[in-house]
């Protein structure tokens, strides 16, 4: 929801470029601030959005354990950035973090192979708990492919309980080139 007044009175008055030096000031404080620069106005949120969406950290930790896919939704950044390429291009550095470890308790798309298509400056990704374990061979081929195919990815941490198979690790390593 925009407020009018707040439009109005003070963000035509400053450049945006001085409006990004203070979020990014917000940003390095806290990102909650960031969330509610985004709700005063559109105009404002067109500039902290990406601000907001450059670190991002995406989990699967409140979904209550047992709850079915169909009533727990993919998660709403995840559509987003999937339908957003512009936004998507703005993360530099993601987290997925799954509960999960060895059950396919929790959700089994976290790992989404066309939203990381579309985070094409991504330079680093870090994925912990069981992030690969509820997907199928397919759709984990797919993730993998999608992440030896961002042309900026520099750091790539994933711990031991990923799920992911060693032949997957190699294949990302090499540039994707059958291990």
């Amino acid at each position: 929801m925009t407020n009018p007044t707040f439009d109005r009175m003070h963000q035509r008055t400053l450049p945006d470029e001085l409006w990004q030096e203070t979020f990014e000031f917000l940003a390095r404080s806290s990102s909650g601030h960031l969330v509610k620069v985004c709700l005063l106005s559109r105009h404002l949120s067109r500039i902290a959005r990406p601000i907001l969406y450059r670190n991002l950290v995406l989990s699967d930790k409140d979904r209550p354990v047992g709850v079915s896919i169909a009533r727990y939704p993919l998660p709403r950044a995840i559509k987003l950035l999937r339908e957003d390429v512009a936004l998507a291009r703005c993360v530099r550095r993601l987290t997925l973090m799954s509960g999960s470890y060895g059950s396919s308790d929790r959700s089994p798309y976290l790992s989404d192979a066309k939203m990381l298509k579309n985070l094409t400056r991504l330079e680093s990704i870090d994925l912990w708990g069981g992030v690969f374990y509820a997907m199928s061979k397919s759709s984990r081929t797919r993730v993998v492919n999608a992440l030896y195919g961002l042309p900026e990815l520099k750091i790539l941490k994933i711990d031991d309980n990923s799920g992911l198979e060693q032949k997957h690790l190699d294949k990302i390593r090499d540039g994707g080139r059958e291990a």
